[in-house]
């Protein structure tokens, strides 16, 4: 039986500045249909950890040289010169790439249209509908460490979540697997708590746009391999619909 109250989100988690959230919500409209240079904008985004304001104008130019001769890339090429092009400091550039990653993964579960179905949350918190009580309780991690350790912090977010009424998938996303830090997994440890006191059928999913085998060492080395799902940038474009 569907329960559809049982898990819910809320909007919480956008980092970026207005100019940069319109053209990230675009990549995820794009990339709701399968691409056959998906993997191109993976590397892209390992490629332009690089990238800083003194030097994007000429890495955007190498970047459309070596895309030009792809087959149907010009909309994907002028997508990403206008993300980029927007871009006003360095650390405009990094939170562009990070929603990037995001935006690939809101795509695969059909693209904008699905924000406005209270059964997705992109940036969201998580509540937890709780027998017998009137309101739905809150996910969030607060650590309890001061002074509060380096790659840790308070957690409230899931980057991406979907719940069908039956399976809810929860995501994080991060550009690389060493970005994967104390405070993601603590998060997503109390999540999985959660559910499984509550009976909710899940899974957990950490995504990088890079290869699924690079994802499971960071996670076994961190001692939660068992508990979460890699899925690298392969593993996530045989799941788009075609």
């Amino acid at each position: 039986m569907l329960n559809p109250d049982l898990v819910s989100f809320e909007r919480s988690d956008w980092s970026c500045p207005p100019y940069l959230t319109d053209v990230i919500r675009e990549f995820a409209e794009h990339f709701k249909k399968k691409r056959h240079y998906f993997q191109n904008i993976c590397r892209l985004i390992q490629q332009s950890r690089e990238w800083k304001m003194n030097n994007l104008k000429s890495e955007l130019e190498d970047w459309k040289r070596a895309m030009s001769p792809i087959r149907d890339s010009g909309v994907i090429i002028r997508l990403v010169e206008k993300a980029f092009s927007r871009c006003k400091n360095d650390y405009d550039i990094r939170h562009l790439r990070g929603g990037i990653v995001e935006a690939l993964v809101v795509g695969r579960y059909g693209g904008l249209s699905v924000l406005n179905d209270k059964k997705h949350g992109w940036g969201a918190k998580v509540f937890l509908k709780i027998p017998g009580k009137k309101l739905p309780k809150e996910v969030a991690y607060i650590c309890e460490k001061y002074p509060i350790p380096k790659g840790c912090d308070d957690r409230h977010s899931v980057d991406y979540g979907i719940w069908d009424g039956k399976l809810g998938k929860f995501y994080e996303c991060k550009i690389q697997p060493e970005r994967i830090e104390c405070k993601e997994i603590m998060y997503m440890k109390k999540l999985k708590e959660e559910l499984t006191q509550l009976g909710i059928v899940h899974e957990i999913l950490f995504f990088c746009p890079t290869t699924t085998r690079s994802i499971e060492r960071k996670l076994k080395g961190d001692g939660v391999h068992d508990l979460f799902t890699a899925v690298g940038s392969e593993k996530l474009e045989k799941q788009f619909p075609l």
